[in-house]
């Protein structure tokens, strides 16, 4: 039986979900004794979960773990927790240039599925500075924030 109601999913294999914007989900399946917790960010929420019935939900059919082999229930977590009301945020870059004048960087945003591609392109002694969150290329919608254009100043005393 599939179908929703009381904001969860019944959906494939007895389980049930909840599901939040671009792949934030929570998976009950109570014949594996498991719950899976994903945040992802994708525009094909669907990709996702066949994925969880193509991969995991295979890897739980295995017998039951012995006691002496026990695991423990305590969630992994690879980063640290934020502290509520924390105004700094981590965030992993990377960056190639595409072509002789295009710089262009990816940041991730650590603890969240976001992330921000901002390109700069030089032309002579001008910059211009553009961004694009994640949740605007997923919706395909132009980013909202100007680009940002600038240019080198002389040094003083330097003439050009």
């Amino acid at each position: 039986m599939q179908g929703y109601g009381y904001q969860f999913w019944r959906c494939h294999h007895d389980a049930y979900r909840g599901d939040g914007a671009f792949g934030q989900y929570c998976i009950v399946l109570p014949k594996q004794d498991a719950v899976i917790a994903m945040t992802s960010e994708t525009g094909n929420m669907g990709a996702i979960l066949n994925a969880v019935w193509a991969h995991i939900l295979p890897a739980l059919q295995n017998e039951t773990i012995p006691a002496d082999k026990a695991i423990s229930t305590i969630p992994l977590k690879l980063v640290a927790t934020p502290v509520p009301g924390e105004t700094k945020t981590r965030v992993a870059g990377s960056g190639t240039w595409t072509d002789a004048n295009t710089f262009m960087m990816t940041w991730r945003f650590i603890e969240t599925a976001h992330y921000e591609t901002v390109t700069c392109r030089f032309d002579g002694d001008r910059v211009s500075v553009s961004f694009e969150n994640s949740i605007a290329k997923i919706n395909k919608t132009a980013d909202s924030r100007p680009v940002l254009m600038g240019s080198l100043r002389p040094k003083t005393g330097v003439k050009r």
